[in-house]
């Protein structure tokens, strides 16, 4: 596995949260083909900057249910839900805001 640049975090994307993603696109654009073409890339740009800063986002709600550093980015009514490990930023899962919490991050 690489290493990040100093002062810069190594972001994984979890298979749950790749799965996500993917069934984000699908059920968009089952509707709105040009919405998920760009709700997608916009969840995607938010992701990659997870690498600088990333408890600059505010604490997961289920945090105090889950071992470790659990925290969250709101975009485009999705909540992107990470765990910081070391130098790692894992993204766990990638839910609609009007979910109240996500049961499973296996």
């Amino acid at each position: 596995m690489a290493s990040p640049t100093p002062g810069r975090f190594l972001v994984i994307t979890m298979p749950r949260a790749y799965a996500d993603l993917l069934a984000i696109h699908e059920y968009i654009g089952a509707g709105r083909p040009r919405n998920a073409d760009a709700v997608v890339p916009r969840l995607v740009d938010a992701i990659a900057r997870l690498e600088r800063m990333p408890r600059r986002c505010a604490a997961a709600r289920e945090a105090g249910e889950f071992e470790g550093e659990l925290r969250q980015m709101v975009v485009s009514g999705f909540r992107i839900v990470f765990q910081i490990r070391d130098n790692r930023v894992e993204v766990l899962a990638i839910v609609h805001t009007s979910r109240r919490n996500v049961e499973d991050f296996e």
